[in-house]
């Protein structure tokens, strides 16, 4: 009787399938450090050039969070940082442009 017991539990483990294996604990692996897209030290990467005033006001009138501007037949786009100091009253007029909002002085 126990015999056929053992016997019932086998066939009806071996109709459920296969046993589940354990996985295996991997080991902890360093975190990646991010790839720099600059290399310390590198020096003459970079082209300075003029840019007119006209294009820099016209930039400004769009009113765009980082306008496109043209620079030596490239379109470059402003960093929004640069291109909100330029928006300010003082930096308009001096660029010759309207002033946003103009500010009595008493």
């Amino acid at each position: 009787a126990a015999a056929a017991a053992e016997a019932a539990a086998k066939e009806e483990a071996q109709a459920k399938g296969p046993s589940k294996k354990k996985r295996k604990k991997e080991p902890p692996q360093p975190k990646q450090q991010p790839k720099q897209n600059y290399v310390v030290g590198k020096t003459d990467h970079l082209e300075p050039t003029w840019i007119d005033a006209v294009t820099l006001r016209e930039a400004v009138a769009t009113g765009e969070r980082s306008p496109v501007i043209v620079v030596s037949g490239e379109e470059c786009r402003l960093f929004p940082t640069a291109a909100s100091v330029l928006r300010m009253g003082e930096v308009r007029n001096w660029l010759g442009g309207t002033s946003a909002a103009k500010v009595d002085v008493a």
